[in-house]
């Protein structure tokens, strides 16, 4: 999963010269191999902490065993600080870090189960001793009735403003007797000075529950789920904006009473200082699929993803994308519009027999279940200088394979579309890039992006026979493990979104398989960096250069 920490570690651009020559180049891109290192049974780097001009730093665990590590903008280890956790009667947690100019804080959480209380502290990260500074903070406290036995269940989030002038402190309270989803917000400046603090509690009827549907935010019983947002990829429950304004948003379920699609309502909320405000947000003749609530560069409400033309439609086809912006306080919206896919691009990459059986369900307009695209995850939406947005998803969906008396269930990973729609929510390109991966965990499944001001850069694991020069896409081969390539798909956006795909490393190469998620980062403006876990107690960092 997209994590908050690693959306925040973006940095400067790296103006160090490689010495090492790159393992790979091309138009588009290089890729240098850091060393191959000895690794500790049981050690994974969790995540990267963040960059600066020559380095960048990682953070691994191992029971209750951490390493802080400093790397060369060469790949090359600097300094690795083991640090085991206090023996304490007290629950100690790492919540969560977040970079910010050239310091990294950590939040970390102290539970006390006999004293009845909760503690959130913040600390800064020396990065020449890759130790704590002696900088703790005291955040807040929760005592009495208030206190979690254990504080990673009021799923704290940490947030900041696009300006990095202000900081949010979220996290879940216990629930009263009403089951009302209860939260706490606190604002606090650069030095953590706390500017304002709110309690809310969530609902919209007050014989309903306000159930969020999501999937960061985990249960915490009477099956009511929570917020879902996110940033550039991010899973972010609450959006900070520079005002100090806060954006979440949620679905009310009205009940088993009600039938699809009136059974469940979209609300957005917005918090400041002195009240919070909601207002409900549809889409009229539209079935919408996946969509994406944030502040975007302005301040504004924009809502984007994809639609189904068909209202009543329980699949999770999609015929085009749409774009919104809405006034919380006014509680409508500002502009609405939505545009359906061309034909040619709806039926691009599928199989004759799909194109076919298309066809005569177009005809017949009697299969309304059926009539559509694919189905489509919106995984991103990148914001424009102009005001509009690229819309990246990708195909996913499961199935079961039954033999004899068994059964397993196998995931797959399709294609990856991008979209570009202007301010106006109209489409200015639209492309595919054909993918298909499947296996039986998700390991090694899905892709990750990284993009400049002119270029969006995929990668992913895919089948050597997807390379070939005479490769048409016709037949999409699919990846399976093994000794794989990792390609690298280039989408040009100054260039109607021109795509070129080519090889970026091998998985026998690098002595590991490139794993999409949290063992990536993107971590300079024109720079990744990759963390590859071989399977005999070896690792290694790769990086890519953007050109």
């Amino acid at each position: 999963m997209k994590k908050l920490f690693l959306i925040a570690a973006l940095a400067a651009v790296a103006s160090c010269a490689f010495a090492q020559k790159p393992k790979y180049s091309s138009e588009h891109f290089d890729v240098f191999f850091g060393p191959l290192q000895d690794r500790e049974r049981g050690i994974s780097v969790d995540y990267f902490l963040g960059a600066d001009d020559e380095n960048f730093y990682t953070f691994f665990s191992k029971g209750r065993e951490i390493s802080l590590g400093k790397y060369s903008n060469e790949l090359k280890k600097i300094k690795v600080n083991n640090i085991e956790l206090p023996k304490e009667k007290v629950l100690r947690n790492t919540e969560m870090h977040m970079e910010l100019g050239d310091q990294i804080f950590e939040f970390y959480s102290i539970s006390d189960g006999k004293a009845k209380y909760n503690k959130l502290y913040v600390r800064t990260i020396n990065k020449e001793t890759m130790g704590y500074n002696k900088d703790d903070k005291e955040l807040f406290e929760l005592s009495g009735g208030a206190f979690y036995k254990n504080f990673a269940n009021a799923f704290t989030q940490i947030d900041r403003s696009p300006d990095g002038s202000k900081f949010l402190v979220a996290f879940k309270l216990p629930e009263e007797e009403d089951r009302y989803r209860r939260f706490k917000f606190m604002v606090f400046d650069r030095e953590f000075n706390l500017i304002y603090e709110r309690v809310e509690k969530f609902f919209i009827e007050k014989d309903k529950i306000f159930k969020v549907v999501g999937q960061d935010w985990v249960s915490a019983g009477g099956g009511g789920f929570f917020f879902r947002m996110y940033n550039s990829g991010s899973y972010r429950a609450f959006q900070l904006g520079n005002d100090g304004q806060i954006i979440t948003w949620g679905v009310h379920d009205k009940g088993k009473e009600f039938e699809h699609p009136d059974r469940l309502e979209t609300y957005v909320f917005k918090i400041t200082k002195d009240k919070m405000v909601n207002t409900r947000v549809g889409f009229s003749g539209k079935r919408i699929i996946d969509y994406n609530i944030r502040l975007n560069a302005n301040g504004k409400v924009m809502i984007s993803g994809f639609h189904n033309n068909n209202v009543d439609a329980r699949n999770g086809l999609i015929d085009g994308a749409f774009l919104s912006y809405w006034n919380i306080d006014k509680g409508e919206a500002e502009h609405i519009s939505f545009e359906d896919f061309t034909e040619d691009f709806k039926t691009s990459y599928w199989s004759e027999r799909k194109v076919e059986q298309y066809e005569k369900e177009q005809k017949k307009k009697k299969d309304k279940e059926r009539i559509g695209m694919d189905n489509y995850d919106l995984d991103y939406v990148i914001e424009k200088e102009d005001g509009g947005a690229i819309l990246v998803g990708e195909v996913s969906y499961t199935y079961v394979v039954y033999t004899g008396k068994s059964s397993y269930t196998v995931y797959v990973r399709g294609n990856i579309i991008v979209i570009n729609v202007d301010e106006s929510g109209n489409i200015v390109w639209s492309k595919k890039i054909p993918k298909y991966q499947s296996n039986r965990s998700n390991v090694g499944l899905g892709y990750e992006v990284a993009w400049t001001n002119d270029r969006l850069y995929f990668l992913f694991n895919d089948n050597f026979k997807n390379l070939k020069s005479d490769w048409d896409g016709k037949k999409v081969y699919g990846f399976s493990g093994g000794d794989n390539p990792v390609t690298m798909a280039v989408c040009d956006m100054a260039n109607e979104g021109a795509v070129s795909r080519e090889e970026a490393w091998t998985t026998d190469k690098a002595g590991g398989m490139f794993q999409p998620g949290s063992k990536i980062d993107q971590l300079f403006d024109n720079e990744s960096i990759i963390y590859i876990q071989g399977g005999k107690g070896t690792q290694r960092m790769i990086q890519v250069k953007y050109k």
